[in-house]
């Protein structure tokens, strides 16, 4: 059971999914977070855009990460693409991603504003990576450090499942990380 089940899923009429190669590409940084915490790793942000996910996510927003609104998310952002250990800036920069997603998912921003953001912030990934694999390489370390400091007994088990789950989803047909890692963002 993910943090996000409690959820409601409707049908697939409203469902809110990238639209485009790029999209993909942008919500393929945080797919991870997404499929390990979420009720669908195909939507925007993990879930559907819809009252009941924008009032979770908001509450969510707030407790987790002090966010209430698109300013304080976009100064979160800003302190996750600079303020990051060595070994570590997947961690921090795919975090920035699922934000501006959650935003959206939220009703904070607007489907333009998600795209800047997360093409922005995608180049960079971008230009700080090579590959996918290097990417969640980084993105991993510092999930293991994040959850090491938070989750105390329960960390190696959940270490486990956010490696098998890259293994697994890299592995799927169909599934994340099957745009060229240098697609063209913009």
């Amino acid at each position: 059971m993910g943090l996000f089940d409690f959820f409601r899923k409707k049908g697939t009429e409203t469902l809110d999914i990238p639209k485009n190669n790029v999209e993909v590409w942008c919500r393929d940084t945080y797919v991870l977070w997404a499929h390990c915490n979420c009720t669908d790793w195909k939507y925007i942000g993990g879930c559907e855009k819809d009252k009941i996910s924008k009032n979770d996510l908001r509450y969510i927003l707030d407790r987790d990460w002090g966010i209430c609104n698109w300013q304080e998310c976009l100064e979160m952002i800003e302190k996750l693409k600079v303020n990051h250990d060595e070994g570590m800036e997947a961690w921090d920069l795919c975090r920035a991603t699922q934000l501006v997603a959650n935003s959206y998912t939220a009703d904070f921003i607007d489907r333009d504003i998600l795209y800047k953001h997360s093409v922005e912030l995608a180049q960079v990934i971008q230009r700080t990576f090579s590959s996918w694999d290097e990417m969640a390489e980084s993105y991993l370390n510092g999930y293991i450090q994040w959850a090491t400091d938070v989750f105390d007994d329960e960390a190696t088990e959940r270490i486990r499942n956010r490696q098998e789950a890259y293994k697994a989803l890299k592995n799927t047909i169909d599934g994340p990380y099957q745009q060229p890692w240098n697609l063209p963002l913009y």
